[in-house]
């Protein structure tokens, strides 16, 4: 499949994206006796430009992979991912897998991600100073290093999402350009729990811990 040229937006523009150009191998199969469609894929995205709300990303850099093999159940209005990844170039890879129970309707999320070589310094430049940096200037002098891993559970509807899992950053960083100060390098361990419903009843057990490791703060 190639696609040149491509756009689209919502219906009230809250979300727009032009001048797309995607490409790469795609499968997709009906079983009618099954009812199931599965779809399989590695798809490339060369260039574009979305918007959505306040963030605007330049596709150029980045290079997007979207990397699929997916199956939807209709009698059972499932979506079964085996693995549903993507990858930009600055960023890392996030794997997703897992299920998502009554997709066309209210979907219900069963999902694990993870990512061993997330990046948050192309995180930084990419999502937040490219979007941001007018509105706070202070993060055109605002540096970051290190290299996260990070492993989560997503259970629930949207409105009400569990999320379970555990962080680690290695080598972290947080510096002035102007080289007036400094924190770092930072080692990180984090069990995180995050739950947006209404049960507030915590994890069985004792609550589990985490580690902060600075190993020096320089200040001008």
């Amino acid at each position: 499949m190639e696609i040149a040229g491509m756009k689209f937006n919502s219906p009230d523009s809250a979300k727009i994206g032009e001048n797309l150009s995607i490409n790469g191998p795609f499968e997709l199969t009906a079983n009618g006796k099954k009812q199931t469609i599965s779809a399989a894929g590695k798809l490339t995205a060369d260039s574009g430009e979305l918007l959505w709300g306040k963030f605007f990303g330049d596709l150029n850099s980045q290079k997007p992979v979207f990397e699929i093999d997916a199956e939807y159940l209709r009698a059972e209005d499932r979506l079964h991912c085996r693995r549903c990844n993507l990858n930009l170039s600055t960023v890392g890879l996030i794997e997703v897998s897992g299920t998502v129970e009554r997709a066309m309707d209210a979907p219900l999320l069963n999902l694990q991600t993870k990512s061993g070589n997330f990046s948050p310094p192309g995180f930084f430049e990419f999502f937040l100073r490219e979007n941001f940096n007018r509105q706070y200037p202070a993060l055109d002098n605002l540096g970051v290093g290190g290299q996260m891993g990070f492993e989560q559970k997503l259970d629930g509807r949207l409105e009400g999402l569990r999320v379970d899992g555990v962080v680690s950053l290695k080598a972290g960083e947080l510096r002035a350009k102007s080289n007036g100060w400094r924190i770092g390098p930072i080692a990180l361990v984090l069990p995180l729990q995050i739950d947006l419903g209404d049960n507030k009843a915590g994890a069985p057990g004792a609550p589990r811990t985490g580690t902060l490791a600075i190993e020096s703060i320089r200040v001008a």
